[in-house]
């Protein structure tokens, strides 16, 4: 990667899985395991939360949105949905190695379904396609000598957004209803270097509307929006990010990153040997050794916010990350947030 390329392209590319790449034509994560997850009542009080992510850790503020008119609020919860049937959400999100290529998205569409089917909602948050971020920098080099951040936005986000539009037709191929969303549909809003930004609001009101009338929504990772309406980048791995934010956000059942390594491991077994997957890892023991696997952004808003999320491939059980440990069967359990209640959407989709 050229060192002429303004930030927001510099901290674009991937990180390499330091465990190796793994098959993905693996049976479904959660097959068999419809019935594990509890289902709690849904908060009937509607209220409205601003969300500040990374200002000197004062984590979530209730009330309203600041009058700067920069940030939305995230959504009300629970009377959006009262005298409704509810179904609990999850969040998944897909790396790049696991999109490797067009032929890779059925086999994610079948993860999505089975979810679906086990009386959940989706959320999908996508990466784009292995190797098409590095082909859309080159791009951008071969134009001009110079990339700067204001356009390495839009450019990049080419690549997450027709991940969205393919997951999307796939779901829609095989029966679900499903929505796909622009990074602007999305509206995650952002502060700091458009390179390197942090997701500081989101409207869940808008995706509870389209979780309503639709099975899964599929989104694209790594991206935001500045108060000026500029295309921001998370970071380098920030589609994790993404997810975690969302997850948090939503209240969701369940936060899964879904990449090619099967979980966390004590020491790389690509270097060490076989060495047996850690079942649960703390948020600090991850941030000692996972070796870029979940992005260090990512696991910091995760510890901050007590986002409990799970690490794994596609047939994996993973590693559950947080410091609640996992359900005896191995299975993720329970609300993403230690002291919160599991977001639950209307089943009228």
């Amino acid at each position: 990667m050229s060192a002429r390329v303004g930030g927001a392209v510099a901290a674009a590319g991937r990180v390499a899985p330091t465990h190796g790449d793994r098959s993905v034509a693996a049976p479904a994560l959660h097959a068999g395991h419809c019935g594990t997850r509890g289902e709690s009542a849904l908060n009937n009080t509607v209220r409205k939360v601003e969300f500040e992510a990374f200002l000197g850790g004062r984590g979530a503020k209730r009330g309203a949105a600041a009058s700067t008119g920069a940030r939305k609020t995230l959504a009300p919860r629970g009377g959006a949905f009262s005298g409704a049937a509810r179904r609990p959400v999850t969040v998944f999100k897909f790396g790049s190695s696991v999109l490797a290529h067009p032929g890779r998205f059925a086999r994610v569409a079948e993860e999505v379904k089975s979810e679906v089917e086990c009386g959940r909602k989706v959320v999908a948050v996508v990466s784009a396609m292995a190797g098409l971020t590095d082909s859309l920098i080159a791009a951008g080099e071969t134009v001009a000598p110079v990339v700067p951040d204001d356009f390495a936005g839009p450019l990049l986000a080419t690549g997450e957004e027709a991940s969205v539009a393919l997951l999307a037709l796939a779901l829609a191929t095989s029966g679900v209803r499903v929505r796909g969303l622009t990074v602007r549909q999305l509206g995650i809003r952002t502060r700091g270097a458009l390179g390197d930004a942090d997701p500081v609001s989101v409207d869940t009101g808008r995706l509870a509307s389209l979780l309503q009338v639709c099975e899964a929504i599929v989104v694209p990772g790594f991206l935001g929006v500045d108060a000026t309406g500029a295309t921001s980048l998370l970071g380098r791995g920030g589609s994790d990010l993404t997810a975690l934010f969302l997850g948090h956000a939503l209240r969701a059942s369940e936060v899964c990153l879904v990449k090619d390594v099967d979980g966390i491991f004590p020491r790389d077994p690509k270097r060490f040997g076989a060495t047996e997957r850690l079942r649960q890892v703390s948020w600090d023991r991850l941030r000692r050794i996972g070796g870029g696997v979940v992005q260090e952004k990512a696991i910091a808003f995760a510890a901050r916010h007590g986002v409990k999320f799970r690490v794994a491939s596609l047939g994996s059980a993973g590693t559950v990350v947080g410091e609640r440990p996992p359900a005896p069967n191995g299975v993720f359990s329970g609300a993403s947030r230690g002291a919160g209640v599991p977001q639950e959407l209307a089943a009228g989709g």
